[in-house]
Formats: C-alpha cells, structure tokens, sequence
C-alpha cells in the first residue's frame, strides 16, 4: 500500500516544527508518528477555535507527547497534559502550557472537567478500553482515541463482524460503541499506519 505523505509535509511547514521536535526528543519512527498525531490535531481544530484558551487537553499512553506538545504549539489550547506510566526523556521543559505525568490512566479523574478533551494515539489494547471509560466516567468534553493493537474482547456477533470487516476494525467498532457510547468512526488514510482507525465522541456545552 502507497502511504500518503501530507500530514508530515503539512507538520513540517509549521513555523513551530523545530520546537516541537526538540522537546519531544527521539522518535523511533518520526514520519508515522507526525501522521498519527495531525491526525488528531485534525479533529481538535473546530473545538479549539470555538473556544480559544478555555479548553485542555490530557494526552493519554502519551508516549513522547508529540500529540499534545504539538497541539499547543498550534492551537489556541489553555494547556495540554501528557500521561503515560513511563515517561520519556524529551525535554519538556521546552514547551509552553505543557505538563508531564508518570501516572496510569485510572487515576486521571482529578484532573478532567468539562473544558478538557481526551485524545490517545495508539493505546493497546485493554487501555483503549480504559480510556473510553474514563471518558464514560468523566464530564470531559470530547474524546478522540486511535487504536492499535487489538485486546481480546467479546460482544454480540464480535466474531461474524471479525470475519467481514477483519479484526481491528471490529475493534475499533466496539470502542466506538463502547458501552453505548454510539461515537463516530473513521478510517484516516493520511496516517502511514494500518492502524488508522479514529473513534470520536463530543458532548455537547
């Protein structure tokens, strides 16, 4: 399959891409990891310039941040916080409205409101699952999640929509209506992953 390469061209345009990358620090595969994050920072424009500097966003399974670090960077967000078990050594320090923190997801409650919106970039498997309750649990604005890896999971039919659709977009099915969720589902072909499911869900202010 021919990957496209415009959300890295579009990256790497902005004024503010050196930045971004200097705080980010080592990428073990950058090209796909720029896509994976403009693609959510796609989906996070409308809700940013509705409400320039009112809203935050938790980054979560953060890995390296570049999701979050690079949506303060280009969007009017009031702060981003990054959140994964095992930080990484970017320089963090170097972006502004930024926070990192060694935490798991369940223990994230007290740091959500209504202004904040939910994004995670590749979460595997059972903690796609984690952050869709979180979302369920929480009054968080908004929640965009891309999958990854595939969790062993079971609803009505899983294995029959498993066998037309293949597995991980049933998987990305079930997180969309996760516990009735009913969010809205994509396919992203701009990002340079198989895994390019994206799952949405907006609340209304």
């Amino acid at each position: 399959m021919r990957y496209s390469m415009r959300y890295v061209d579009e990256f790497l345009k902005c004024n503010c891409a050196p930045d971004v990358l200097a705080a980010v620090g080592k990428m073990n595969n950058a090209a796909k990891e720029i896509t994976e994050s403009m693609a959510i920072i796609r989906r996070l424009r409308r809700a940013s310039f509705k409400h320039p500097m009112e809203l935050k966003i938790v980054d979560l399974c953060a890995g390296n941040a570049l999701t979050s670090i690079t949506a303060v960077h280009l969007l009017p967000f009031k702060t981003a916080v990054a959140v994964d078990l095992k930080p990484r050594s970017g320089k963090y320090n170097l972006a502004e409205r930024f926070l990192y923190m060694g935490s798991d997801i369940k223990d994230c409650a007290g740091i959500i409101d209504k202004n904040t919106i939910l994004v995670a970039v590749h979460p595997c498997g059972k903690a796609a699952e984690q952050v869709m309750q979180l979302y369920l649990d929480s009054n968080a604005m908004g929640v965009i999640i891309m999958p990854c890896c595939i969790s062993s999971f079971k609803f009505p039919s899983s294995q029959m929509i498993a066998k037309l659709i293949g597995s991980y977009k049933a998987w990305a099915y079930h997180l969309s209506m996760y516990k009735g969720l009913e969010g809205k589902l994509g396919f992203d072909g701009n990002v340079l992953s198989p895994c390019n499911a994206i799952v949405e869900h907006w609340r209304r202010r």
